[in-house]
């Protein structure tokens, strides 16, 4: 029991971090939560930050109340930056390009 306790509370960590990378503010801040969960790729996507999303987004329970408070008072992210700056809507980025 306590073996099953200790993977939900990793996947529940790693889900925490990959909301954090997917909203970072810096490439700093992706590196690192990259290089801590062993991350060599990132898919990025430009409906994550559209206002219509940002407005009331939406994952899967139980996180949408920690994206929520990920999100809250937020308004630069690192990866929209990359988008717009290449003007796509999605991108795979690796961690040797940050």
């Amino acid at each position: 029991a306590s073996f099953n306790k200790q993977i939900l509370a990793e996947v529940g960590r790693r889900n925490e971090d990959s909301l954090k990378m997917v909203y970072a503010q810096s490439a700093q801040e992706l590196r690192e939560l990259m290089e801590k969960n062993h991350i060599t790729h990132v898919a990025a996507f430009a409906g994550f930050y559209s206002p219509q999303y940002l407005s009331n987004p939406k994952y899967i329970e139980p996180y949408n109340t920690y994206l929520k408070e990920l999100l809250h008072g937020k308004k630069n992210f690192y990866l929209l930056d990359l988008l717009n700056k290449s003007n796509a809507a999605y991108s795979i980025i690796s961690r040797g390009g940050l």
